[in-house]
């Protein structure tokens, strides 16, 4: 990890909490730990979270400053051909920018340029981004000029429908300015960054690759989980994540406890999550849970005055003419007393539902 100038007070530990053998191996305190697992990769797998520490403690970087993203992958498996989730990690443009400057050799680039301003598929955007960007030259004694210029058309993310995502639509020059930096600092940085893409560029895309393992060659496929949601699902999802303005790590979470879990199909998963937005939404709203749906298989309530059955065993009358505190199931049964006259006056309606109109917002 990156050393300080400031220092740093740890916290107490709590008392009968214990750290798990990996993370108290690798020296991460509790307060780094809950820090990880609870603020910056909430709903992340432990291993997951000890894969960024590793990563960043190979690349000297501080992991407390997020450089680097959880990306879920579909991996198939080339002996048995199962398919699985597993979680890589993939650096982010913050991460460029701290090595770059830390080679004490970037010397800045210049203010993005943009072509012209078209229409992608109902997103206002411009047809590409140029900048050009420079760096020291020991050997030369000169500062040297990297000019990159990227299109809009091949770098924007886009759902399996063709259509542009959310966050592409939202912030569609944010993006594309990103892109080309980050191709910008690969191109002018080669010995630090190499070919990997930043995890805003690979955004919504599917590529195939492979990796070794010590069982053998897999076929590994990042992917949203939501590609596999039917495309309803999907859209619905997106437009509940953008009601409720989830931050990226919550809404990878929340893809992962519903449609994490092995053996989940992708559509009933997209339903719960569907259902957990919608109740989230509630409570945004009213401060209580949502009213619930019928869905017409429920049993038919006794009204407040129909006599209750009794179930169960009955309490016999013990002798003649004794009643008991209950009664044979073949004794005859005594007319029920008369009741006072109700008032004619109509019943209020019920209450309405907590929050009518959730289940049309997404």
């Amino acid at each position: 990890m990156t050393e300080s100038n400031h220092t740093l007070v740890e916290a107490p530990p709590s008392p009968g909490r214990s750290l798990p053998e990996p993370v108290a191996r690798r020296g991460i305190t509790e307060a780094q730990w809950l820090t990880l697992t609870n603020t910056l990769f909430p709903g992340a797998a432990s291993a997951s979270v000890i894969l960024v520490w590793d990563y960043c403690a190979a690349r000297k970087l501080d992991p407390m400053k997020k450089p680097v993203h959880i990306v879920p992958m579909r991996v198939k498996d080339a002996r048995s051909g199962e398919w699985g989730w597993r979680d890589i990690v993939m650096p982010g443009i913050y991460e460029y920018r701290i090595t770059a400057h830390r080679t004490g050799l970037y010397l800045g680039h210049s203010e993005p340029e943009f072509g012209l301003e078209f229409d992608y598929k109902g997103v206002k955007a411009f047809e590409w981004c140029a900048m050009t960007f420079y760096r020291w030259n020991d050997k030369a004694a000169q500062k040297v000029s990297f000019p990159v210029k990227v299109y809009f058309r091949e770098v924007v993310a886009t759902k399996q429908d063709g259509t542009v995502n959310e966050r592409w639509t939202r912030a569609s020059i944010q993006m594309h300015t990103k892109c080309t930096e980050a191709a910008g600092l690969r191109e002018t940085f080669p010995e630090e960054f190499g070919g990997e893409p930043t995890a805003e560029e690979m955004e919504d895309r599917t590529i195939t690759t492979q990796a070794q393992d010590s069982n053998g060659m897999i076929d590994a496929e990042p992917v949203s989980p939501l590609d596999h949601v039917s495309q309803g699902l999907r859209e619905n999802i997106e437009k509940a994540f953008e009601t409720l303005n989830l931050a990226p790590g919550m809404r990878l979470a929340k893809l992962n406890e519903h449609l994490g879990a092995p053996g989940v199909e992708p559509d009933e998963g997209a339903q719960a999550l569907l259902e957990w937005a919608r109740d989230e939404f509630a409570k945004r709203k009213t401060g209580k849970a949502r009213a619930k749906k019928g869905t017409g298989n429920e049993k038919a309530q006794p009204s407040a005055t129909a006599k209750p059955t009794q179930e169960g065993p009955i309490e016999r009358a013990t002798n003649a003419g004794s009643i008991g505190t209950g009664r044979d199931r073949n004794a005859a049964e005594a007319p029920p007393p008369v009741e006072a006259p109700q008032s004619l006056a109509p019943a209020p309606p019920p209450d309405p539902p907590i929050v009518d109109t959730v289940d049309v917002l997404f």
